[in-house]
């Protein structure tokens, strides 16, 4: 992804926003429709975390009605023959730098004039991901594996190898050989990651120096893996696709490895590949960063209740519906959030983080989607009570244009015609800043 002499097309949009160049029957239209056909956007997105597997959507879409195109729920870039298709985020970066920085508990650092511009804000977010990964896997310190030695000496050390022992006897030699397991960082996992370190910090690097992007805690890792490598190590991971044997010793270290790996073959995130029809490139799935953020005001709002992060929960599976006759069930539900009183089953809440305009005034599509109002309402009915106490919440972000109650919430709470599944609540959460949703619910 380093920048060259000619640069290609960039056809660029906001997430969840329409296209403002996009001419139908034009060129880059065609380019736009083919794109979005052959690009595999599971491959293409770089996950947070957590197991259930991500709910995908298109990169773009067309309306036929209003005959505008319309980009997704994701924010990066992607390659093919020879256009780039760059989604930014619709709040503003240094907007989704603080919700990365409220979700996984790091400060991300200024950077010189935000360096926003051009394709530096996209190496500054793979940065981002890295350096928490990182951090996230090390909790047990470097990447270490134990490597079988043997022993040559006048003192056991480890298993004793009774034949070879033997000899030495017989010899009169006084030595005892014995295999021992000795400790040391894994050069595999040290050189993929210290070779992806230079290369986001060769990306990184502003006119006055190197972007602080990487917490004091990450460079005693980088630091640490370095010693452990040689120029030649570094040179192999860089050219060359090493497939890591990982042990429970170095597991937690699979996730940074992996982007690790994307990171080095200049496509962060692998796509699609039929013949010349080459597509490449890196998203990231902002409607999964605005479920996390919501979870953590929550968490933080609610501190004397469980707050449940059940649409990250594989151990978390309920059904819809079920037979009396054959007991089978139908229907899986993940809710994002539940919150209920801790040592109680019941839930109080039942929070789905939705990350669309539905609450903005004046945007397009300003309104909650009926698939939305279906979904919190199979919540309400299959994991509510039967007295219709608990809420469900479906909560949208809204910039400040938006901040002024709309016609939904302010019609809070909305109940259904029977009166016994719950009732519901919109819920706009203001992007610019953050405040306790307690007092609100």
């Amino acid at each position: 992804m380093n920048v060259r002499e000619s640069e290609p097309r960039v056809i660029a949009a906001k997430d969840c926003s329409p296209f403002m160049d996009i001419t139908p029957g034009s060129e880059d239209e065609k380019w736009l429709r083919e794109t979005c056909s052959q690009a595999d956007v599971y491959d293409l997105t770089l996950k947070l975390g957590g197991n259930r597997e991500p709910d995908i959507e298109p990169l773009a879409s067309f309306d036929a009605s209003r005959g505008i195109w319309t980009a997704g729920r994701y924010v990066g870039e992607v390659h093919f023959r020879g256009r780039i298709l760059r989604i930014t985020p619709r709040f503003g970066m240094p907007t989704l730098k603080r919700w990365l920085s409220h979700i996984w508990g790091i400060k991300l650092l200024p950077t010189i004039g935000e360096q926003t511009n051009d394709r530096v804000w996209l190496w500054l977010l793979l940065a981002y991901l890295w350096s928490s990964r990182l951090t996230r896997s090390a909790r047990h310190g470097l990447p270490c594996v134990r490597i079988l030695r043997r022993s040559r000496s006048p003192f056991l050390k480890g298993r004793i190898r009774v034949r070879e022992t033997g000899f030495e006897v017989n010899r009169g030699s006084g030595q005892l050989i014995s295999d021992y397991r000795d400790r040391q960082v894994d050069p595999w996992i040290s050189s993929v990651l210290v070779a992806a370190y230079d290369i986001l910090e060769y990306n990184l690097r502003g006119t006055d120096g190197s972007v602080g992007w990487l917490s004091p805690r990450g460079k005693e890792l980088v630091t640490g893996m370095r010693a452990s490598v040689n120029r030649l190590d570094l040179q192999r991971a860089r050219i060359k696709d090493h497939v890591i044997r990982f042990t429970p010793m170095t597991e937690l270290y699979k996730p940074v490895a992996e982007l690790s790996k994307s990171i080095l073959r200049h496509r962060p995130a692998s796509g699609t590949n039929l013949g010349e029809k080459r597509v490449y490139g890196v998203l990231l799935d902002i409607a999964e960063v605005w479920e996390y953020y919501v979870f953590r005001l929550l968490q933080e709002s609610f501190p004397q209740m469980e707050v449940l992060h059940t649409g990250r929960d594989r151990e978390f599976n309920k059904q819809l519906l079920h037979s009396r006759a054959s007991s089978q069930r139908l229907g899986k539900l993940y809710p994002d959030i539940c919150i209920r009183r801790a040592g109680s089953s019941a839930f109080d809440y039942i929070v789905d983080a939705k990350y669309k305009a539905a609450l903005n005034r004046g945007h397009y599509n300003d309104r909650p989607q009926r698939e939305d109002l279906y979904q919190i309402t199979s919540y309400l009915a299959a994991l509510g009570e039967r007295d219709g106490s608990t809420i469900g919440v479906l909560a949208y972000p809204i910039a400040e244009e938006g901040l002024a109650p709309s016609n939904w919430q302010s019609n809070n709470p909305w109940f259904f015609p029977s009166g016994n599944i719950g009732r519901v609540r919109f819920l706009g959460i203001d992007v610019e800043q953050e405040t306790s949703l307690s007092a609100v619910l």
